[in-house]
């Protein structure tokens, strides 16, 4: 006879059943053995037990001395192999036989009748480890059919083991506002993993940030809690003990993350906090984007904008890590610059940090002029360190001139160095070149080796595919008839070439059919050779620079036909009348003849514009005057006094 144990239903569930189970084994034949009990149920997982198993023989299948009893249990099961742990109705067993752990045959000890109840009794089996309801099978060698199983009886779980009990949090990522839930489940387990069905004893939780409350205990294994969120990010570490032991499988993590952007917290702050007044010092500003609880936002907040009182701010990165980065960049007067910003619309409220632009201090570097060329004849560079000065090189009849920080070269070449000339050409060629990094609005180049010619071209390296080809210089130059007659044009960004594209570039002169009409005579450049002071004349500028001179006065140059930031909005003469200056609104200055720049209020943020213009009485600086009556001085222009902050019935429009 044999008997089996056969798990019935899915591993870890936990059936309670009664201390013997008596069914017949479906399908079994009337020669099968019938009645198969076993106890005792439940059994605790993995422990030693006596297994108690009965049966009927059938009709037809009574034990002799000689027949079998196979016993087959469920996989995890350990039966033992000493006969003296087997007793068949009361007699103990002489044999016993292991096919497996789970399978063990022994020799019946007695005869016993068909239709007549066996009662075997195993001592010292090693219950499976793992919890569930499970069967016995029973066959005997008398009736050669197939096994008999009993009804299921169950395994429970054992005493609760703090190294395999585990701590669950839902959800693992909570928003730092001090309220935030997540739900804290605590599963009682035995040694073997089994979950227990019933309390295991008192449990505590703890966590390293934010608030755990009080432990429910389900009564079921299972245990909850709630952890609350703090308002600092970070990440909260949930720690525990049952029963008295520390819980000591992997102990889980919930993470703080910052919440909504807030412009109240969210910060400005600039590096360094002192700069040199000197139009090109720089201070690094950088936003720090962060919740209502000040935590530091690890992504976007939204847009941020900057804004000064004084110097000018670049534009704004967006690191994409809750900062943004921007460049101030210093005035060129002394004083202190407030910033402000909002961030997703909202004004940053929290700060309003502060740079002091002081008039002291070592000037930055000189900007390096850039090398001649090669196979240049002759060369000139000139530089300039400060935003309201001038580079102007002079070489072989050829001058370059550019307002604010950077420096350039003027070369001279014997005859064409690049590709075949294709206009009319006076083998005049030259070449201009600006520094990296300059911050030149526009170059005024102007050439007096015309040699018969009337315009210039210019050798775009880059046009035709990268072979490179001669295009016309734009907008079309100014003729001046001299002596000696010169041509003049004044580059930009938006000019062919355009100032990015003076790297070296070749000039040339050209001759065009019809010859642009000449202006009035300008004096070369350099310094004009001075001539009698004016005496029975005028000039008049327009809002657009165009100068009209009448009488004997001069003409020594205009803006007419450039793009300027703002209108011109008046002029002033040298004492010698042999040039003068045009200032626009926004404080730029422009040079013509024997005019000198001193500086400009150009780029920088004024409260009111500039309404007028004034020499000192020799011509080695200028007052500029602002619609609320402020005083700009430069040169010699000594400061007496100004009107600016005072409350006035209607604004300054002129100084005398």
């Amino acid at each position: 006879m044999h008997i089996r144990w056969v798990q019935k239903a899915a591993l870890g569930a936990i059936l309670a059943l009664g201390a013997s189970f008596v069914v017949m084994t479906p399908g079994a034949s009337a020669s099968s053995v019938s009645g198969v009990t076993a106890s005792p149920s439940p059994t605790t997982a993995g422990t030693l037990a006596a297994y108690t198993v009965g049966f009927t023989t059938s009709p037809s299948g009574p034990l002799t001395t000689t027949d079998t009893i196979t016993l087959s249990g469920p996989t995890g099961t350990v039966f033992p192999i000493a006969p003296g742990d087997y007793t068949v109705n009361g007699n103990t067993v002489i044999t016993a036989t292991q096919a497996s752990a789970t399978n063990v045959t022994i020799t019946s000890p007695v005869a016993v009748l068909g239709s007549t109840p066996v009662t075997v009794v195993a001592t010292s089996v090693v219950n499976p480890t793992l919890a569930g309801p499970y069967s016995i099978g029973v066959f005997t060698s008398s009736d050669q059919t197939q096994l008999a199983s009993s009804p299921t009886y169950s395994i429970i779980a054992g005493a609760v083991s703090a190294t395999t009990t585990t701590i669950s949090p839902s959800p693992t990522t909570l928003v730092a506002n001090g309220s935030s839930p997540s739900t804290v489940t605590v599963q009682a387990k035995d040694s073997h993993g089994n979950n227990l069905t019933a309390s295991g004893g008192a449990v505590t939780l703890a966590t390293t940030l934010g608030s755990i409350g009080t432990v429910i205990d389900n009564a079921n294994g299972t245990y909850t809690a709630i952890l609350s969120a703090g308002t600092i990010t970070g990440t909260a570490t949930i720690s525990g003990a049952i029963g008295g032991i520390a819980i000591t499988t992997t102990l889980p993590t919930v993470a703080f993350t910052p919440g909504a952007v807030s412009a109240t917290t969210t910060t400005i702050s600039p590096s360094p906090t002192t700069l040199v007044a000197n139009g090109i010092s720089t201070s690094a500003i950088t936003v720090q984007a962060k919740d209502a609880n000040g935590n530091n936002l690890t992504a976007t907040g939204g847009a941020v904008t900057l804004a000064t009182t004084l110097g000018s701010i670049g534009t704004v990165t967006n690191n994409a890590n809750g900062t943004y980065t921007a460049t101030l960049t210093s005035s060129t007067f002394a004083g202190t610059a407030t910033l402000s910003g909002t961030i997703g619309g909202t004004p940053i409220t929290s700060t309003s940090p502060t740079v002091a632009m002081t008039s002291s201090g070592s000037p930055p570097p000189a900007p390096t002029a850039p090398a001649p060329p090669a196979g240049a004849t002759s060369s000139a560079n000139a530089t300039s360190s400060s935003s309201t000065g001038t580079a102007t090189a002079t070489n072989g009849g050829t001058t370059a001139s550019g307002a604010g920080v950077g420096a350039l070269t003027v070369a001279q070449y014997g005859s064409d160095p690049v590709l075949a000339s294709t206009f009319t050409s006076t083998g005049e060629f030259f070449d201009v070149a600006l520094s990296t990094g300059n911050s030149f609005s526009a170059v005024t180049v102007t050439d007096c080796n015309l040699s018969g010619g009337n315009s210039l071209e210019w050798f775009n390296h880059a046009a035709n595919s990268g072979i490179g080809a001669w295009q016309a210089v734009t907008p079309a130059p100014t003729l001046a008839i001299g002596p000696p007659p010169c041509a003049s044009v004044t580059l930009n960004a938006s000019s062919s070439p355009t100032l990015a594209q003076l790297t070296g570039t070749v000039f040339a002169v050209s001759s065009v059919t019809p010859a642009p009409t000449p202006t009035p005579t300008p004096t070369p450049t350099p310094t004009p050779t001075p001539n009698p002071t004016p005496t029975t004349g005028y000039s008049i500028v327009a809002s657009d620079g165009g100068i009209f001179s009448f009488g004997d006065a001069a003409f020594f140059g205009s803006e007419g036909g450039t793009h300027l930031n703002k209108p011109i909005v008046a002029m002033a003469s040298t004492p010698n009348g042999l040039g003068y200056w045009l200032v626009a609104s926004d404080g730029g200055i422009f040079s013509f003849g024997d005019a000198t720049f001193f500086g400009s209020e150009g780029g920088t943020h004024l409260n009111q514009p500039i309404v007028g213009i004034q020499s000192t009485p020799d011509g080695q600086g200028y007052w500029l005057v602002a619609s609320d009556g402020g005083i700009f001085s430069f040169g010699d222009a000594t400061f007496f006094g100004s009107e600016g902050g005072t409350h006035l019935n209607q604004p300054i429009v002129g100084i005398g």
